[in-house]
């Protein structure tokens, strides 16, 4: 915990160990990629265009992550495992789990075409004596299953001649209800088909639906046998066998798949090409009842939405084609709900999904927390579910949640290192998805269980991503540079459908890859004004409104916009992804703001009620900023003479700016109206300056100082806001005081020491210091904030916003957020200032008594 807190003192020391790292692949371009990330290099794409950036830490992982797999070159260093963790492929060199040895599968995977069997070995292995219904192993040592029915017939079904032998001469002495056989072991009895072994000697119904190649879809056990059938959208054209009907009926299905260069409409057995067109596509979806392929699509500057008409490909006019909330070049996958016709948004950088109305008009952040490395999305409108895969910041998972985002669930987070694309077989309801380091195609049901491992090992080397349709799995593999079909039950059947490229995302073009329900979003948008999402209820559909980020909803489903601020809320930054986002301090605890985002490290700010003017500070891009609080007018201040601000206030009497400079070690004020208009206040004596409080009806700023840990000599000091009267205002048994703020009406000051775990408060006349709480979680408070005889604390590693009540002394998770969380500050607009006092150029609040008709009270933290 230390060591992270002081990287915060010295942001640049991890990315210079990453830029020195000496295990980076070599290149002969320097892309503008910034010295903690590297560039992808697509052969196929132009020079000019723009590059794939990543972070350093990807590298040579084992995982490739560059669309074109440069991230990943053959002079990567042998990976070493952590033998207490980890178990080191003897070819492969892979890293795997303990849990993924001794399971009947290769999890090792090839190199070089030679399959890597080391984690299966009997070595370390116990010989599996597991066989199927009425068969059993040729001898404790094989590995190999014989029929008890082919047990002495004369005829040699085991290598090792264990079948046949002297216990052939020998008589059944069991009372079976069907046949006995005679075995090396003895007798032992076996059933017909469609019934099993109890007791020894009876036999009972065997449930054949448990075969998972019984049926195409539909299962039902009957007496020593079963029936099939189908589900709605499909005709039965055989015993087992279920075909989709299409829109129109009797068009065939086709393929779309991506290139680094191109999109090609395909035969689904890839023999004819049907259309194509040169482009650089993040990500693609289909929307079949529109009849088009939309994409993301990459030009030299940005990225943006992109259709076309699916016969032709001919590109259609879109009215926007951009999200209107944030910018889509960091974005990883596209999917399309096709009942409501919404778009969801899989965004690595910012870490989060986010879904808007078709028209791209309406936006909505559904999920940006506990959200690492995500690879794929795949939606199932017609129940209410998607499922996402991520590499993760803990483990590598597929999660599974409602279409809002909400009832997360984890499904699998065993032996699963590297999932990227998935998929859903919506008859079945089954989840697919491709491990790209076990070389592995899995499967579960929608709740998690009856995984089945479908392909492992050549050719599903590599793979991207992956879908599904009727019995066939279509994937795309890396490492062969080709389209690949598989048959779902058995990954038998294995064809090459398109070769010699390296593509990446597919679909099946098909009215069953969007099977058609009834429901309220597709009607009127569900009575909702902004966002409809489809959800469920009993096999009932029903309407979840939701609206675009700035606005609340109402009960009857309407927004209203929140450019007015409400009467109290908090602000805090967070750093993964940064940006600055506000709460109500009311019952729900709704987000009430648009958030300021594509911030990096968003350690400080502060907000003047007159002008709804957020300010903020971004040490790690050396500026000062400020947006409106609806969302508006996002700018940059100040950019010049400023290195590393870890504190913020804004003086609402003067109309003035303070902050603390950590890198120059100033203590500098410039006027809102004009920041041209600066000063520095105090330059001497600073070690590490950080959180800074105004009480401008008294003329006073207080700050705080950190020292290194060896020091243990951090202090509180106050002065003038004109930076005379200067001297220290608490000290001793104090390292990194944090988060001053003030309770003006009881004359109280507020701080958290970051070190230390612990809140205190001091009177204003510097007697009656006393300790608040002492922090018991090994999370302590960094960022703090008072207001209605409560305090309210950021915890920079948990992600944790908490308050204590301090009559009650009840403490209350308020939110959990993305780790990293900074500064939080909390405003309570009670009265509305009318005077202000002058002095100057750069305005300084002078020492008066108020003397508004209405005041307001504006308390602050860090």
């Amino acid at each position: 915990m230390r060591t992270l807190l002081l990287l915060a003192i010295s942001s640049t020391i991890l990315c210079d160990e990453l830029q020195n790292s000496t295990e980076l692949p070599k290149t002969d371009s320097t892309p503008p990629c910034g010295i903690d990330k590297f560039a992808c290099f697509p052969s196929e794409i132009p020079a000019d265009a723009p590059h794939t950036c990543i972070p350093l830490l990807w590298v040579c992982d084992g995982s490739p992550d560059c669309p074109d797999g440069s991230d990943e070159p053959s002079d990567c260093p042998k990976k070493s495992c952590d033998n207490k963790k980890m178990f080191q492929c003897a070819l492969t060199h892979k890293c795997l789990p303990y849990s993924s040895l001794c399971n009947g599968e290769n999890d090792c995977g090839s190199a070089d075409g030679v399959q890597d069997l080391s984690d299966e070995t009997d070595k370390t292995c116990v010989v599996d004596n597991s066989c199927p219904l009425n068969e059993v192993k040729c001898g404790a040592n094989s590995s190999v299953c014989v029929h008890l029915a082919k047990f002495c017939n004369k005829k040699l079904d085991c290598p090792n001649q264990y079948d046949e032998g002297e216990h052939c001469g020998k008589e059944c002495n069991l009372n079976c209800s069907h046949e006995c056989a005679k075995t090396p072991k003895g007798s032992q009895c076996y059933c017909p088909k469609g019934e099993k072994p109890v007791n020894s000697t009876e036999c009972i119904d065997y449930d054949e639906c448990q075969e998972d190649s019984s049926c195409d879809q539909i299962c039902a056990n009957t007496a020593g046998s079963y029936t099939c059938s189908c589900t709605p959208g499909y005709t039965k054209v055989s015993e087992r066998r279920c075909k989709a009907i299409n829109v129109p009926p009797g068009e065939e299905a086709t393929l779309i798949y991506t290139s680094n260069s191109r999109i090609v409409h395909v035969t689904l057995d890839g023999k004819r090409e049907l259309a194509s067109i040169a482009e650089t596509p993040l990500s693609i979806a289909i929307d079949h009842r529109e009849e088009k392929v939309c994409y993301v699509a990459l030009n030299r500057t940005s990225a943006s939405i992109a259709c076309l008409h699916a016969s032709t490909f001919s590109k259609i006019d879109l009215p926007q084609s951009q999200p209107s909330i944030f910018p889509i070049s960091k974005m990883t996958y596209l999917a399309l709900d096709w009942v409501s016709g919404n778009w969801y948004f899989l965004d690595e950088a910012r870490e989060m999904i986010y879904i808007c109305t078709n028209s791209l008009k309406y936006c909505a952040v559904i999920i940006d927390v506990n959200l690492t490395r995500t690879r794929g999305i795949a939606l199932d409108p017609t129940k209410g579910f998607m499922f996402f895969t991520q590499l993760g910041a803990v483990s590598p998972r597929l999660e599974r949640a409602l279409m809002d985002g909400t009832e997360r669930s984890v499904l699998i987070d065993q032996r699963i290192l590297y999932p990227y694309g998935v998929t859903v077989d919506f008859p079945r309801e089954h989840v697919y998805w491709v491990d790209t380091n076990l070389d592995y195609i899995e499967r579960v049901d929608y709740d998690g269980k009856n995984r089945v491992t479908i392909g492992k090992g050549f050719p599903v080397q590599n793979l991207f991503d992956i879908t599904v349709f009727e019995n066939t799995l279509y994937v795309t593999s890396l490492r062969n540079a080709s389209v690949i079909s598989i048959n779902k039950f058995n990954s038998s059947d294995y064809k090459a459908i398109a070769t010699n490229l390296r593509s990446y995302y597919l679909h099946v073009y098909h009215r069953q890859r969007q099977p058609d329900v009834a429901h309220p979003c597709k009607l009127s948008n569900g009575q909702c004004q902004h966002i409809c999402v489809p959800a469920w209820k009993n096999s009932v559909g029903y309407a979840n409104c939701y609206c675009h980020m700035g606005y609340k909803l109402t009960k009857n489903g309407k927004c209203l916009h929140t450019a007015h601020q409400p009467s109290s809320f908090l602000l805090f930054g967070q750093g993964k992804p940064g940006m600055i986002k506000g709460i109500t301090l009311r019952s729900k605890m709704e987000d009430i703001m648009i958030p300021i985002i594509d911030l990096i490290r968003p350690s400080s700010l502060d907000y003047d009620i007159k002008t709804q003017y957020i300010y903020f500070t971004d040490p790690r891009s050396l500026q000062i900023g400020r947006q409106k609080f609806d969302g508006t007018k996002k700018e940059i201040i100040i950019d010049t003479g400023i290195n590393n601000c870890e504190g913020l206030a804004v003086d609402w009497l003067g109309r003035n700016l303070y902050w603390t400079d950590d890198g120059l070690g100033t203590i500098n004020v410039a006027s809102l109206e004009n920041t041209a208009f600066r000063k520095v206040l105090i330059y001497e004596n600073l070690s590490h300056p950080r959180a800074i409080v105004l009480d401008p009806n008294k003329s006073l700023m207080y700050w705080c100082e950190w020292e290194m840990a060896s020091a243990k000599k951090g202090k509180i000091e106050v002065a003038y806001m004109d930076g005379t009267y200067r001297k220290i205002f608490v000290q001793g048994n104090m390292q990194w005081p944090n988060g001053l703020t003030l309770d003006t009406l009881r004359g109280q000051l507020y701080w958290s020491d970051t070190y230390l775990d612990r809140i205190e408060r001091i009177n204003t006349d510097g007697t009656g210091r006393e300790l608040i709480l002492e922090i018991q979680n090994d999370h302590p408070p960094y960022g703090l904030t008072y207001i209605d005889n409560s305090l309210y604390w950021t915890e920079l590693q948990s992600g944790l916003v908490r308050s204590l009540n301090l009559t009650s002394k009840n403490i209350t998770i308020i939110t959990r957020r993305n780790t990293p969380l900074f500064e939080i500050k909390s405003f309570d607009i009670i009265f509305n200032c009318q005077e202000w006092k002058i002095v100057h150029h750069v305005l300084i609040s002078a020492y008066l008594e108020p003397h508004c008709q209405h005041a307001f009270v504006q308390t602050v933290m860090r």
